[in-house]
């Protein structure tokens, strides 16, 4: 249901789709095990898989969130889309400078 209107505290704005809502969500709910693993397993920071699920988890929550913002803020449809682009431009650029620097360590 992408572009249907809603308000949610008296804010309109444009729905997501669910898969979208649904891998922010699961995104912020590992963020937390993830942070407290990385934080407190001695040998964690060094371990590749762990950084790698931690980068992913934090630029899926970080893209929706962008892709969200731009759909709550009132923008006509091709705006929104040129947001939406623009927050997966982003976040690829992000995704590369972290390929980048786990790669280097």
């Amino acid at each position: 249901m992408l572009g249907a209107r809603r308000v949610v505290y008296r804010r309109e704005g444009r729905a997501i789709p669910t898969p979208l809502w649904m891998a922010q969500r699961l995104a912020a709910v590992a963020l937390g095990p993830l942070v407290v693993l990385h934080v407190a397993v001695p040998g964690a920071p060094r371990n590749p898989l762990v950084g790698w699920l931690l980068a992913a988890a934090i630029l899926t929550h970080g893209f929706i969130a962008i892709w969200r913002l731009a759909g709550w803020s009132g923008l006509p449809r091709p705006a929104y889309r040129s947001a939406a682009l623009g927050a997966f431009v982003v976040t690829a650029l992000f995704t590369v400078l972290a390929v980048v620097v786990l790669l280097a360590l």
